[in-house]
């Protein structure tokens, strides 16, 4: 608020200023008030901010004498101005009255804010002039209270200049202030202020609100940012000695408030100051250590009879400008409640403080057993809507032995953050003595405030070592010695390794396991920990190793069966039964009946394989777990011992023809297992009769069978065919029989005449017939030629082949080589000229087949008479 420049003299306006304050209007009926050392004054309020420019009183002089005019800010509408002390002095300016009645007023230029004020004039200060008495301000009516009185208004009354009395008059003066009205103050969003009523508010004439020991009054607020509160006051009157001002939480808007003297009074607050009152109306208060308040429901109490406080006095009730209309009283003699405030009873109480631009919660260490380090972070959050820039960090004066800042509060210490920006550093506690102690962090910034605190507290305490250990695949953390003070407790985090538990946790601490944490119980001495893991149990099975293979019978397997036994993790789980299972008929193994696994898990079990051979499987399962695994196991076949014909030992066949069936071998081992890969060798004889095989040696298939396709040579009669394996000393024999074809040979010669005459050609027809039902191959047909006939000059030739095969034809005697389809035939022309010279009586030609089989053999001839002339006549040669 300005102060006004002093000014000499009264100075008259062209144009003044609105009225802003006028005690009554002008007039004169006589009497007054005459000006003197102790000054006339009155109070008045204003509601609105106001840029005064004057202030004046309706008076009459002698036009050359001065008094001065004085204006005073007062806290309440019963507050005296402290004429003695000028502790709450606005200004001054001088007024020089005239000799006839007037309003006559000085300059006085200040901004005003709402409030109440008051005006006094008097004489021998502030530059003065006249003589006391030597000024008179009028009663402007004549009558008490006047009617053109102001309202909300004290006085007149004089005020005593040195004890600063007040005596109040029953006049009708008039005075005066001029200005004009300005818009309200702008806030500042860095400002807090909870009041119940405003600062222009207007008593009330009684009062039942009263603070004593045992009694006091409470009013309820809420906090809707986090606040820093610096000064608590309330209006107050016929007080002495000291009350105190409390601060605690409520559980909501309407929640009771705690009471006085009581436990949970005491957990509720959140400061208190004690600040001394008077007999006066005033606004009494205190200053406060910075106060922090979160958004949240408070009870402002007033009150006596705690923290040293043991005066008393009444609240000053208001009618009007009410904001907060929640007061409550409290008188120990009611019992334990809050009783609300008559509604005629409105207190004025004020908290004002700052909205921090800066936010940091408390820091806490509860608990910290001596000569042990605890550490906690510390957050600076910018809550301004721009930059905020931090340019210091350290301890505040009487902080407790045993905090320090960590190093990384350097870089706090001088950094810009942006709106809602954040710093962290460490803060540390290490207790040197029992008990609570405290500490404050002071942040320079160039927020609001400039210096922000951040409360710090720990309490020291006796110390114990707890000292853990964890046993193989596992831990504990912490895994070092911890401190723990009296009657304090630590949990401990136990981790198992992957497939493992946690089994047992001993030590002589005591405690409880909850999943993997382990909470010591309340320690009184030095103790242990001890934590044991175990293996999970298990859950699958596998097929290791063994699988597939194979061996010969009545031989052990090369490789052990291994199965081995894991938990969820994939850890062999030892101590495991394992049962083995093989089949009960045919191809089986002689294998233990169960194994237990090893410390890796495994179960091994050595098999030997039966007599008999094949392939087979040999199951495993364990009990509990669902499934089981199979090994791939085959008996091989011994070594080769029998062989023995199983098809085709005996049969015949026609020569040069397929035997039906084929020579067919089983090869046996000692167990009379099929033998499969064994060469067997076919040997038929060399000579005579015997058989083409289709291979000479074959590989028994994986029967033991061997066998080979057989066709009979050219020759007729029995042989064997001998099958033998190599390292056998047995063989096989296949009795076979080679059969001559079923050919049947005719042969017929004619020339068809029964007489010739010499130097005549005879021509033969010559017919080779197949009566059998096999074809007659490699027939040789000739026909022998006697001397009567001229054989160069005798010539032949096939004519008709279609059921056999014959030569085209040649000269001489007949001589071919044919082969004569079955119920088939060959047909030869022979043309045999007779010499003139023929000897004997006939001509005889004689034919013939030939060949491999008995069939193949025909003869036949054709006799003719070699004549000259029949019965004396010539004959024809056809004859």
């Amino acid at each position: 608020m300005l102060f006004a420049v002093l000014a000499s003299l009264s100075i008259a306006h062209a144009d003044p200023d609105p009225f802003v304050f006028e005690s009554h209007a002008p007039g004169d009926v006589g009497g007054g008030l005459a000006v003197g050392v102790n000054p006339v004054g009155i109070t008045f309020r204003l509601l609105q901010r106001t840029e005064l420019s004057e202030i004046g009183i309706y008076a009459r002089g002698n036009g050359t004498q001065s008094v001065y005019g004085a204006l005073y800010r007062i806290a309440t509408p019963d507050t005296v101005p402290d004429v003695a002390g000028d502790s709450r002095l606005v200004g001054t300016t001088l007024l020089q009255p005239s000799t006839t009645t007037a309003d006559v007023a000085g300059p006085l230029a200040v901004t005003l804010e709402p409030g109440w004020y008051a005006i006094t004039t008097g004489t021998g200060r502030y530059g003065a002039t006249a003589s006391t008495w030597a000024i008179t301000l009028p009663n402007v009516c004549a009558t008490w209270p006047c009617p053109t009185q102001a309202g909300q208004t004290v006085g007149p009354y004089t005020v005593n200049a040195t004890t600063n009395a007040r005596s109040l008059q029953g006049t009708t003066v008039r005075i005066f202030a001029r200005g004009q009205a300005l818009p309200p103050s702008p806030s500042s969003p860095t400002d807090f202020l909870v009041e119940s009523a405003r600062v222009s508010a207007w008593k009330s004439t009684q009062t039942s609100g009263m603070v004593s020991p045992g009694r006091a009054v409470a009013v309820r607020f809420a906090v809707d940012r986090p606040a820093r509160v610096r000064r608590v006051s309330a209006w107050m009157f016929s007080g002495s000695g000291s009350v105190y001002a409390a601060i605690v939480r409520i559980a909501g808007p309407t929640a009771n408030t705690p009471f006085p003297a009581t436990t949970a009074f005491t957990a509720a607050l959140a400061g208190s100051a004690v600040f001394d009152v008077g007999s006066g109306a005033d606004e009494y208060g205190v200053d406060l250590p910075d106060i922090a308040l979160a958004p949240g429901s408070y009870a402002l109490v007033i009150g006596s009879g705690l923290f040293g406080a043991g005066g008393s006095a009444l609240m000053l009730s208001v009618v009007d400008q009410v904001v907060i209309d929640d007061a409550l009283l409290w008188n120990s003699a009611w019992g334990p409640f809050w009783a609300p405030a008559t509604p005629t009873d409105h207190y004025a109480v004020r908290l004002a403080g700052v909205v921090p631009e800066l936010a940091a919660d408390p820091v806490a260490f509860g608990d910290v057993p001596l000569g042990v380090e605890a550490t906690r972070a510390v957050t600076l959050r910018n809550l301004r809507a721009g930059d905020l820039h931090l340019s210091g960090i350290a301890l505040g004066a009487g902080a407790a032995d045993g905090f320090a800042l960590d190093a990384d509060a350097a870089t706090c210490a001088n950094v810009t953050l942006p709106a809602q920006g954040e710093c962290t550093f460490s803060l540390h506690f290490t207790p040197v003595a029992l008990g609570a102690q405290a500490a404050r962090i002071d942040v320079a910034s160039d927020g609001v405030p400039a210096t922000f605190a951040v409360a710090a507290s720990g309490n020291g305490i006796a110390a114990w070592t707890v000292t853990p250990s964890a046993g193989a695949h596992g831990s504990i953390a912490p895994a070092t010695p911890q401190v723990v003070g009296d009657g304090g407790s630590l949990a401990f985090t136990l981790a198992a390794e992957p497939g493992y538990h946690v089994d047992v946790v001993g030590g002589s601490c005591g405690g409880m396991l909850a999943g993997t944490v382990y909470t010591v119980a309340a320690v009184h001495a030095d103790c242990t920990i001890e934590a044991s893991f175990a293996l999970d149990p298990a859950t699958a099975f596998t097929l290791l190793g063994g699988s597939p293979q194979s061996t010969a019978v009545d031989t052990a397997f090369a490789a052990s069966l291994d199965v081995r036994v894991t938990n969820a993790a994939g850890i062999g789980v030892p101590g495991t039964v394992v049962a083995f299972a093989v089949p009960t008929s045919g191809a089986s193994a002689l294998v233990a009946a169960s194994a237990q696994t090893d410390a890796d898990g495994i179960a091994r079990v050595d098999a030997r394989a039966n007599t008999i051979a094949g392939r087979y499987d040999v199951s495993a399962s364990v009990a509990g777990l669902a499934g089981s695994v199979a090994f791939e196991l085959e008996n091989l076949a011994g070594p080769a011992t029998h062989v023995a014909a199983v098809d085709g030992a005996q049969q015949s066949t026609v020569v040069e023809t397929a035997f039906a069936a084929p020579l067919a071998v089983r090869v046996s081992d000692a167990h009379d297992n099929p033998v499969g890969g064994a060469m067997v060798a076919f040997t038929a004889p060399a000579s005579g009769a015997s058989a083409n095989v289709s291979a000479a040696a074959v590989a028994t298939d994986a029967d033991g069978r061997a066998a080979v396709a057989a066709t009979a040579n050219a020759i007729v009669g029995g042989y064997a065919v001998v099958a033998t394996v190599v390292g056998t000393a047995e063989s096989a024999s296949f009795a076979l029989q080679n059969l001559a074809p079923d050919v049947a040979l005719a042969l017929a010669i004619d020339d068809g005449r029964d007489y010739v005459r010499y130097g005549d050609t005879l021509v033969y027809d010559v017919v080779v017939s197949n009566h059998g039902s096999a074809i007659a191959r490699d027939v040789d047909v000739a026909a022998d030629l006697p001397a009567g006939i001229d054989a160069n000059a005798a010539s032949w030739s096939c004519i008709d082949a279609a059921s056999g095969a014959c030569g085209a034809g040649g000269s001489g005697a007949l001589l071919d080589h044919a082969t004569v389809a079955a119920n088939g035939s060959v047909h030869y022309l022979l043309a045999a000229p007779v010499r003139a010279d023929a000897p004997g009586a006939t001509i005889e030609v004689g034919a013939s087949t030939t060949g491999v089989y008995a069939g193949d053999i025909a003869n036949a001839t054709d006799t003719g008479w070699l004549v000259v002339f029949r019965d004396g006549f010539e004959a024809k040669s056809g004859d």
